[in-house]
């Protein structure tokens, strides 16, 4: 059985890969949506909002200004 490049054995999307996608989301539109996101990286909405809080908790990201209007600073 062949793998993807992003699915890990166990069928999960390899977070690494998806959180440097992610992070390249942000670098290039500091104010996108975790929906946008989403629809760009064909996961849920929750899935992205999940990861936003993990870099956001390990120091990787942070979010200025309000939750409608903000934008993501990439540290």
């Amino acid at each position: 059985m062949e793998l993807t490049q992003n699915v890990a054995k166990d069928g999960k999307k390899d977070n690494e890969s998806v959180q440097d996608k992610l992070l390249a989301l942000l670098i290039e539109d500091n104010k996108i949506s975790a929906k946008s996101a989403a629809e760009k990286l064909d996961m849920s909405e929750r899935q992205i909002q999940r990861l936003l809080k993990t870099m956001k908790d390990d120091g990787i990201i942070e979010r200025s200004g309000s939750n409608r209007n903000g934008t993501w600073n990439v540290l």
